[in-house]
Parts: C-alpha cells; sequence; structure tokens
C-alpha cells in the first residue's frame, strides 16, 4: 500500500472496468474483525489473486495472527491464496540499477520474486515500471483469463468447489424504492401487461458478465496481432470494424462467441426472471443468453426473435442486435450498427410501433449507444416512458426527457424485486 499506491489504484481501476470487484484494503471499511480474519474472508470469497510485487518487501507484523511465521503480510496472502487453489496473478516492478540487495529487506524481497517467479505451475509472469504499464499488463493477463481454456478452467473450478453465499433481499414497506418511490402508474402498466421492456448491458454485469471494455481489449489485442502499432478505436464497434478488416468475420464473429462464455458459470439473475414473468416482450441489444435461460426456467416458450419479422408476436424477446443461434443476424461493427434499421426494415418499424403503444421501461442502459438513441427517437413515442438506473445525475434526467423517460433510481435487481413482490400482492389480494 505504501510502495505501490499508484499501481494498486491503477490495477483496481482496470478491474472494475472489466466488470471484476476488486478487493483491496484502501477500500475497506472498520467493521470490528481484526485484521488477518477480514483478510482471509476476503480470500476465500475471491476468485482471482493479483500479486504486485515493488521495491520492498513489505510489513512484518511482530504480534498477533500470523507473527510466528515471521512473514510480509503479501507473502502470507500469496501463500495462503496458492493453498486455497486461487488462481495467482504475479507482477513485479523492475528494479532499477543500483537497488539496495544487501539489507535484510532486500534478500527477502528477492527471496520471494525468486519463489513466484520459479513457481513450476505459474500463470503468466508480468513485469512493469510505470502504473500504466502495469494496468495494461493486468488487462493482458485479464483476457487470458476470460479466453484461455486453462486458465478458465481453474477459476471455474475453484467458483464449483467454494461455498456460495446465500443473497438475502429485504424490503420495507411499501416495497418501493425511496427515494424516489416507482411511481404508481407505472406499476399499474407493468402489472396490467401494459409496458414493454428494453433491456441493455446493465443486466448482463450484474449477473458477472464481461464488460464491453474487457471485449474491446481481446479484440484490440487481436488486431495488434496483424498491426502492432495499433491504436484501438474509442467504441466497441469500432474496434470490431477494425478486427473484421485485417482478419475476417469469422474470427470476429467467434472472438465475441468467446467473451460471452466468461470464467465462471452465469445464469440468469433474480432480475432477468423477475423481468420474464412481468413483461410480455422484452426488447434487447444483448448478445447472450441470459435472458434465455430465464424463459427456460420459468418455462415460458414465447419465441426469440432476432430475424425479420413483420409482426411481433403478444410474448416475445426481441434481440435488436441479433443472436448468436443466428450469427448471419449479429450486427457488432459500426457497418451493421449504422444499417440496423435497413437490414431488418419491418422489424424495425414493428417495434417502433409497439413502443408508441405502450409504456416503455428502460434499464440497464446509459442510452448512449447510437443505435438505441436512433431506435427509440424514430418511435417519437408520446406515452410517458420510465429510465431505471442506480445513480441519475440532473445531465442524464434533463438528455432523457428528449425520450419522455422520467427516472426511477434503483438497481436493476431491486427495481424487479419490488415489481415482482408488488404482483404477488396483487394475485394474493
Amino acid at each position: 500500500m505504501k510502495d505501490l499506491v499508484n499501481e494498486r489504484d491503477a490495477v483496481c481501476r482496470k478491474l472494475e472496468s472489466f466488470n471484476f470487484t476488486p478487493v483491496n484494503a484502501e477500500g475497506w471499511l472498520p467493521d470490528g474483525s481484526k485484521s488477518w480474519n477480514r483478510i482471509a474472508t476476503e480470500l476465500e470469497e475471491s476468485d482471482l489473486f493479483v500479486l504486485l510485487l515493488g521495491d520492498s518487501y513489505g510489513w512484518i507484523p511482530g504480534a498477533g495472527a500470523k507473527a510466528e511465521l515471521k512473514m510480509s503480510v503479501t507473502e502470507i496472502e500469496y501463500r495462503e491464496a496458492r493453498q486455497q487453489g486461487i488462481p495467482v496473478l504475479p507482477f513485479l516492478k523492475n528494479l532499477p540499477y543500483g537497488t539496495d540487495s544487501a539489507s535484510e529487506d532486500a534478500k527477502r524481497r528477492d527471496a520471494l520474486r525468486k519463489q513466484v517467479m520459479e513457481w513450476e505451475e505459474g500463470l503468466f509472469v508480468g513485469r512493469f515500471d510505470l502504473a500504466r504499464d502495469l494496468a495494461e499488463s493486468v488487462a493482458r493477463a485479464l483476457v487470458e483469463v476470460l479466453t484461455r481454456e486453462f486458465q478458465r478452467s481453474r477459476v471455474e473450478r475453484r467458483i464449483r468447489e467454494k461455498p456460495q453465499p446465500k443473497q438475502i433481499i429485504e424490503f420495507a414497506e411499501p416495497p418501493y424504492v425511496q427515494p424516489p418511490s416507482i411511481p404508481s402508474t407505472l406499476i399499474r402498466d407493468v402489472l396490467g401487461r401494459q409496458a414493454v421492456l428494453f433491456a441493455g448491458s446493465g443486466m448482463s454485469l450484474t449477473a458477472g458478465m464481461p464488460s464491453a471494455a474487457a471485449l474491446m481489449q481481446f479484440l484490440a489485442d487481436q488486431v495488434r496481432e496483424q498491426s502492432p502499432d495499433y491504436v484501438s478505436a474509442s467504441t466497441f464497434a469500432g474496434v470490431a470494424a477494425d478486427l473484421e478488416a485485417v482478419m475476417s468475420r469469422n474470427r470476429l464473429v467467434e472472438s465475441v462467441r468467446l467473451m460471452l462464455h466468461p470464467p465462471q458459470h452465469l445464469s440468469a439473475t433474480q432480475a432477468h426472471r423477475a423481468a420474464v414473468r412481468l413483461f410480455d416482450v422484452i426488447f434487447t441489444t444483448n448478445w447472450d443468453n441470459l435472458f434465455e435461460q430465464a424463459l427456460r426456467e420459468c418455462d415460458d416458450g414465447r419465441p426469440t426473435i432476432s430475424q425479420e419479422l413483420s409482426a411481433i408476436p403478444v410474448k416475445a424477446l426481441v434481440k435488436l442486435h441479433g443472436s448468436f443461434q443466428d450469427p448471419s443476424t449479429l450486427l457488432i461493427t459500426e457497418t451493421d450498427i449504422a444499417a440496423m434499421d435497413s437490414v431488418r426494415p419491418q422489424l424495425w418499424r414493428a417495434a417502433q410501433q409497439m413502443l408508441r403503444d405502450r409504456t416503455l421501461v428502460v434499464v440497464g442502459t446509459s442510452l448512449r449507444d447510437p443505435s438505441v438513441i436512433r431506435f427509440l427517437r424514430g418511435a417519437k413515442s408520446t406515452n410517458p416512458g420510465y429510465f431505471v438506473g442506480p445513480f441519475i445525475d440532473h445531465a442524464t434526467q434533463a438528455r432523457l426527457k428528449t425520450f419522455n423517460l422520467s427516472t426511477v433510481e434503483a438497481s436493476a435487481e431491486t427495481f424487479f424485486e419490488a415489481l415482482a413482490l408488488n404482483a404477488e400482492r396483487e394475485v394474493a389480494g
């Protein structure tokens, strides 16, 4: 924490951008537990261990838990992670010429570095000079974890073997989000089957799906195989277009498919299951199959639509950017997205007409995707709709007015749980 403060911050930011949750002591709040008990608990619940070794060996506790080992906390944590079978991603800072090598601290530092480098089952051992170099190395290592079978299988085995904590969600009376409450008109329209859902990638992220940043990193690394000096485009669709250009469409499709199989057995969330129970028609730009999983779990046989269709059934899951069940329907690159309305014009018009006739509920998207903006603007709906998000600033509220959307501050999980509870009470009443 003292030796590598900037590096640790850069790594945490990269982890968060990939939809990993960093567990670092800087972010811990006092909870009454003793230091090692807290560390041990956090380790048990973690799926990866990123080891950063810098100029110093680290602090050695003189008393208390683990003091008898006479090791630094860093080495103790590393050994504990190894013992628990947590995959380790080690990164070693390059030591400048003339670095102390004679002191006791330096000798122990060098011994630990040697031990890590000689680990016969080691994963990726990275070296770095600057914080930004380290962040990029971590990004490449995380892509390895997400896409390489050996790495992924280690994490999957770890997840299967460790006990999963039970999540208990409690609601106060009434079960509406405060502040502000879920408007009664929204509850009425949802329970009256008069609302349609537009679901974005945020619902997939809560299930543990890799973020767009992780996808972009993976695709950009492949472009650099052909063009080492490649500077990544600023959008996912742009990087996808570049990969398609330097390699092939098939390579692009298979790369995206690979990243949608992250290093854990993902399943539909409670929010997905509640959504399919509450909304007859769901529009989504997501390529993953979490909604399809929820439909199967709920024994819901509605069709999944990704091809051209002149009319949308009474109940349907509409995948606006296509589905891997039919790769020919996928809209991935800038060119694909630009032609979204002309590729499937009848489906486009039918979907927009439905938005004019129903109450729109938007969850899990920032509404900054150009294709989504074009889709909603083309609908020109005069019906009031709702935008659900955990944090909605003033600028976002002002922008949403152009779509005739009111805001509801809530996470997707809390929002759908509250709606589902209202639905149960209506049935019981």
